[in-house]
């Protein structure tokens, strides 16, 4: 059960950090008056593909041990104990 919610947590950081630096290249192509218009439109969506997978996970994940939903907390998209069987969601 530890593996599946090590996986979750795994997908979920990359998601963020790669939106992130989609984000940081998006804004570099921004400023930069050489950028084609169709480079700036690729990073663009590869920002908004990662976020949204990240929402997505952080949203409707489940507990690998119980299968139980887990609640979205504004402050972290993944709790540290799923809520009905006490689980340990993120790794140490």
């Amino acid at each position: 059960m530890r593996g599946l919610a090590s996986t979750a947590f795994g997908m979920l950081t990359c998601s963020l950090a790669g939106a992130g630096v989609a984000l940081v290249l998006e804004i570099a192509l921004l400023a930069w008056p050489g950028a084609s218009r169709a480079v700036r439109l690729t990073v663009g969506g590869i920002f908004l593909e990662l976020s949204i997978s990240a929402a997505v996970l952080g949203a409707v994940g489940r507990c690998p041990a119980c299968n139980a939903g887990f609640d979205a907390s504004p402050q972290r998209l993944l709790p540290e104990r799923c809520r009905q069987c006490g689980v340990g969601l993120v790794p140490p």
